[in-house]
């Protein structure tokens, strides 16, 4: 971007406020870092990780959504079964 005289994009890229922003590629690491301690079975850092893809995130951007998504799950996953209905 320096290159092509475009100094201002380049400084906005840098700083996270570009496209695709440093800030987004963390945000989306944490969602990824989410994913692995769940699948390790640990739930708490899971939903730390998902929490932390929150941060500096805008309402309704896609890492969002996705993170918001994740905790959801996680809530319902830790909801007690229903007792079975006994059918006559």
């Amino acid at each position: 971007m320096l290159e092509s005289g475009k100094s201002t994009e380049a400084e906005d890229c840098s700083d996270g406020h570009g496209a695709g922003g440093a800030r987004d590629v963390v945000r989306g690491a944490f969602l990824g870092l989410g994913d692995v301690r769940l699948a390790q079975g640990d739930v708490a850092a899971a939903l730390e990780s998902y929490q932390q893809a929150l941060v500096g995130g805008t309402p309704g951007d896609t890492i969002t959504q996705r993170a918001h998504e994740k905790i959801n799950a996680l809530g319902k996953a830790d909801a007690p079964s229903p007792a079975p209905q006994n059918e006559p």
